[in-house]
């Protein structure tokens, strides 16, 4: 249904291409980051920190969570990269307008500089990510970046 015409329409014919993109990915990354923090709920600093009398909540929102990104940052590059290839197929099986489309319709009828643009935009917007997701691990763990200084 086009936005011009009826957007509420068109915003409830986004649930289901939503849901089959969203719930898998999600429920990857929720089992991700229960993994991760499991593993930091035993950790020393943690111990320490209830010791020195920070409530439980506190001690994990403030050197649990960041020490569970960690382990989670690089598999989302992954995940993001997978949900991006997974859009090229969501938006042919629901006929949305969109980069899968364009990438689609640029094969199938033989247009490969249309396939190619479509390609190197969505290389480019995984380039962009994983520089994101790298910055992101060196301000989640200052000695990272210190690693990568000179």
């Amino acid at each position: 249904m086009p936005w011009g015409q009826n957007s509420g329409g068109a915003l409830v014919s986004l649930v289901l291409p939503a849901l089959a993109l969203a719930l898998p990915k999600g429920a990857a990354l929720g089992q991700r980051m229960r993994a991760a923090l499991v593993e930091v709920l035993g950790s020393d600093y943690l111990r320490a920190a209830r010791l020195r009398g920070t409530s439980e909540i506190d001690a994990l929102r403030r050197h649990g969570l960041r020490n569970g990104l960690l382990g989670l940052l690089r598999p989302l590059g992954v995940e993001i990269a997978t949900l991006l290839a997974g859009t090229l197929v969501v938006e042919n099986v629901f006929y949305l307008p969109g980069l899968g489309q364009v990438i689609f319709n640029g094969v199938t009828s033989g247009d490969l500089a249309a396939a190619r643009a479509g390609l190197w935009v969505l290389i480019l917007i995984i380039a962009i990510v994983t520089l994101l997701l790298r910055l992101a691990e060196g301000w989640v763990d200052p000695r990272i970046a210190a690693e990568a200084a000179p």
